[in-house]
């Protein structure tokens, strides 16, 4: 071969070579463009709301009259002295359902009503710092506090008796139009400390008609927030419900191990001395489907913020310039379907509920399959966060560029329908509610505990004689959710719940034989 051919030769290559990156460079942007009309036609429709997303979405109808209402009346628990607590309760829900529309366009009007208090409402006067319901006794040491207690309610008569009223109503259902800003009020916690050391003083200094009247009170107590726990509502009253019972049973689990307490006096019927629920109560498959519908309301604030309908706080130092950063959610909005998002969260809390139904025994097999579900279906759009629906709208944007930039080109993401629907979707709350099961079945397991320590008691059994009975008695002395015993320390004679949710450091799970 000559130079001159060689030379030939290598000229066509480079020509070749040459057509071969203007192809490339005319087809990526082709590509791209091809990418986004694509996703720009599978993103132009949106599907309909499937009929189990409709009835999840849909609100019963209240099961009690507003006066038997015992959400309504938590709502106006620290209303005025001379208002009813269930009358301003029904004027807070109502007025919340007559603003929710607008704070849920507006944070600023939102910030306003939630913030918005009544400078007559009642409020807990003084301190409780010798009774921890969760972590320490109420019991020992209580009748030494007897005149602290007299001051106490003395100076807040009618709080207590607010309190004792709310045992007397009928039932719980939250009826407030769902969402995350819906009426939520706690009690407080001091006040529920003086209940408990209340009832601890009269059963241990009283005659013998007002220990009976105290541990009435004590299981009227019970029966409260039982109501509340099996009630239709979401997580956070479920949550205070487990915490009033175990601070109830744990009350009951003192009195029960004190040599110096007369059971058989106190409680001519023994058998009701510890009031032992089904353990389908401890269940709560109701709180997913009231957190499903205050969840719905973060699509509704997104579509909202997507659409130029929301009116966020003004603020300073915006970058980028404002108009690219609308230009960018004008875009982004696209690619957003609401009933495709609501239809997904609907199906991610269809498995949730799944595990909820189940008997505690399968929750652990159940929770797997949900887990599977979620790392099949939802996983490729997470970015390693969950978000409180409080500011769930502010960090919308940010969360999908977050995804955007971590796993997908911008070729690839475009083709992808309701992309920004899934992306919020997978990193909402709802992946972390069963936990929420576990700390309510932990509750279950504590008043298992709290029977078992009254039938040792009750068959005066010894401490060599404990760790067989255990083992004979297994639906008193095993977890209902993993199964396992509760465990025996003979030397400090305690028997402890192996517990199974995330605890508050702390918190007690043990009952003194």
């Amino acid at each position: 071969m000559s130079l001159t051919d060689g030379a030939q030769g290598l000229a066509g290559v480079r020509q070749a070579v040459r057509r071969i990156a203007v192809c490339v460079l005319v087809a990526i942007p082709m590509l791209l463009i091809l990418a986004l009309a694509i996703g720009y036609t599978i993103n132009s429709f949106d599907e309909s709301l499937r009929p189990d997303t409709q009835a999840l979405l849909h609100s019963p109808a209240s099961a009690y009259a507003p006066e038997q209402n015992i959400y309504l009346a938590l709502v106006g628990f620290d209303a005025p002295p001379n208002k009813s607590m269930l009358e301003v309760g029904q004027g807070r829900v109502a007025a919340y359902d007559q603003h929710l529309d607008e704070m849920l366009r507006n944070p600023s009007t939102a910030a306003a009503e939630q913030t918005k208090t009544d400078p007559q409402r009642l409020k807990f006067k003084g301190r409780i710092d010798f009774c921890h319901s969760q972590s320490s006794s109420c019991w020992d040491g209580i009748p030494s506090h007897g005149a602290e207690i007299g001051v106490l309610l003395a100076d807040n008569r009618d709080l207590y008796q607010r309190y004792l009223e709310l045992a007397q109503l009928q039932g719980y259902q939250e009826t407030a139009r769902p969402s995350y800003l819906a009426p939520i009020r706690f009690l407080p916690a001091e006040l529920r400390a003086l209940f408990l050391v209340n009832v601890s003083l009269r059963l241990q200094t009283g005659s013998l008609a007002q220990r009976r009247d105290a541990l009435a009170d004590l299981q009227n107590d019970l029966r409260l927030w039982r109501r509340v726990l099996t009630g239709d509502g979401r997580f956070e009253y479920k949550m205070v419900a487990v915490a009033s019972l175990q601070g109830d049973y744990l009350l009951l689990a003192d009195m029960i191990a004190d040599p110096r307490t007369d059971l058989a006096a106190v409680s001519p019927d023994v058998q009701s001395l510890v009031p032992v629920f089904e353990l389908g109560d401890w269940s709560i498959p109701r709180a997913f489907t009231a957190q499903y519908r205050a969840f719905s309301s973060d699509w509704v604030q997104t579509r909202y913020m997507y659409s130029g309908e929301w009116k966020p706080a003004p603020s300073s130092g915006d970058t980028p310039p404002r108009f690219w950063r609308s230009l960018g959610r004008a875009v982004e909005s696209h690619y957003f379907q609401f009933n495709s998002t609501e239809n997904l969260a609907a199906e991610q809390m269809d498995q949730l509920m799944a595990v909820a139904r189940a008997a505690p025994s399968q929750f652990y097999a159940l929770r797997d399959l949900a887990q599977n579900w979620e790392r099949d279906n939802l996983t490729p759009y997470s970015v390693g966060g969950s978000y409180d629906p409080a500011s769930y709208v502010y960090e919308a944007h940010g969360i999908f560029g977050r995804w955007l930039h971590r796993h997908l080109n911008m070729i690839s993401a475009p083709v992808i329908f309701n992309p920004v629907g899934k992306v919020l979707v997978a990193n909402s709350l709802a992946a972390n509610l069963p936990d929420f099961s576990l700390r309510a079945y932990d509750g279950a397991a504590l008043q298992r505990l709290v029977k078992l320590g009254y039938e040792i008691r009750r068959r005066q059994l010894g401490p060599s004689s404990i760790p067989a009975f255990l083992q004979q008695h297994p639906e008193w002395a095993t977890h209902p959710v993993s199964g396992r015993p509760f465990l025996w320390n003979a030397g400090s004679s305690e028997i402890a719940v192996q517990t199974v949710a995330r605890q508050r450091a702390g918190s007690r799970f043990t009952v003194h034989v």
